[in-house]
C-alpha cells in the first residue's frame, strides 16, 4: 500500500490540492481556488497493492503525510502500511508511526461531483492536440525569463498556438513565447489560463481537448494524461 509510483504521483497532486480524500477505484477533488478539478484511478496511478477497498482516506495535509512515509525510506517495499481505526499505521524493523486520517466530511470543500469531469468531456471538442511535459517545462522557463507575463494563451486559427502572454491592457505589446501545435480546430478561439493555474499541472504528456458549451458561450480545457492512465483534469479559462 502506497507504492513508489502512487506516492510519486501524489506529490504532483499535492501541488494542485494539499487536501484530498483518497478513494478506490477513483479519487476526485479540486484545488482550493476551484480552478482545477481532477480525477484519477488509484490503482492505475500506483499498482494493485494500492487498493484501499471501502476505506476513504482523508488527508488534510497530503504533503505532510508523504513526508511521514519518507521517514521510513523512499522504497515502499521496506515499510508496512496498514489501515485500522481511522489511522494509517506505518512501520519497519525499527520504527513505527501512526497517522490519523481526517474525517471525509471535514474535507467537503475539496470534494467534487465525481461526474463533473465526465460532464465536461461530453461537451463538443473544438480542438484536440498534444502538450508534452517538455512543452510545460519550456513555458515555465519562459515565465521565469519574462516576469511580466501572467497567463498562458491558447489561440486557434489554422492550428493552435500556446503562448506566454499578459492579461493586462498592454498585452499586445508585451514580450511573448509561443509553441505551435498541429491541429485542425473546428472553431477559432482565443482563451487564457492564469499562470498560477498552469504552474499546478503535473509534468506529464497530455492530450488536450478544448471544449465548448454553445448554450453558455463557455470554454473549458480538459487534459487527459498520457503519462498516467486514468488521470484527467479540467481547468478554468477566460476569453482573451
Amino acid at each position: 500500500m502506497f507504492s513508489n509510483n502512487l506516492t510519486s504521483f501524489l506529490r504532483d497532486i499535492s501541488k494542485i490540492s494539499n487536501s484530498v480524500i483518497l478513494r478506490t477505484p477513483e479519487t476526485y477533488g479540486k484545488s482550493e481556488t476551484n480552478d482545477v478539478h481532477f480525477k484519477f484511478d488509484v490503482v492505475k496511478a500506483g499498482c494493485e497493492s494500492d487498493d484501499f477497498g471501502e476505506t476513504q482516506i482523508g488527508l488534510f495535509d497530503l504533503s505532510g503525510f508523504l513526508n511521514v512515509l519518507n521517514l521510513f525510506g523512499d522504497n515502499a517495499d521496506e515499510r508496512d502500511v496498514e489501515l485500522a481505526n481511522n489511522c494509517i499505521n506505518i512501520s519497519n524493523e525499527d520504527s513505527k508511526a501512526v497517522y490519523i486520517m481526517t474525517e471525509p466530511q471535514l474535507l467537503a470543500p475539496f470534494d467534487v461531483d465525481p461526474n463533473q469531469i465526465e460532464k465536461v468531456d461530453e461537451k463538443p471538442t473544438v480542438a484536440e492536440f498534444i502538450m508534452t511535459a517538455s512543452d510545460i517545462k519550456k513555458l515555465r522557463a519562459g515565465a521565469t525569463a519574462f516576469k511580466e507575463l501572467d497567463c498562458i494563451e491558447f489561440k486557434a486559427e489554422d492550428n493552435v498556438e500556446i503562448s506566454l502572454s499578459s492579461s493586462g491592457k498592454f498585452a499586445k505589446s508585451s514580450n511573448s513565447y509561443t509553441i505551435k501545435k498541429p491541429c485542425e480546430p473546428s472553431k477559432n478561439f482565443d482563451i487564457i489560463v492564469a499562470l498560477e493555474t498552469f504552474m499546478k499541472l503535473p509534468l506529464h504528456d497530455y492530450t488536450i481537448y478544448v471544449k465548448y458549451n454553445e448554450a453558455r458561450n463557455d470554454y473549458r480545457i480538459l487534459l487527459k494524461s498520457i503519462t498516467v492512465s486514468g488521470f484527467k483534469m479540467q481547468i478554468s479559462v477566460k476569453v482573451a
